[in-house]
């Protein structure tokens, strides 16, 4: 979620990966956010994250299922 330019259309991505898997991408000019983007992962781990203006953040892969 966007925490600058809040209601103005600028360029702002989402993703998820699911370990394995070709990575999954919403990305556009926003106004608040990006998405969703959604895929299946039971049993596996999957990385996310995204980028707003000059911010970004990727997450290690996480969240493993068993």
């Amino acid at each position: 979620m966007k925490a600058k330019s809040l209601g103005t259309a600028t360029a702002t991505s989402a993703y998820l990966e699911v370990q394995g898997s070709a990575r999954k991408t919403d990305s556009g000019n926003y106004g608040y956010y990006a998405g969703p983007v959604v895929a299946a992962a039971a049993g596996k781990c999957v990385k996310w994250g995204g980028k707003a203006g000059a911010s970004t953040y990727d997450s290690p892969f996480e969240h493993c299922g068993s």
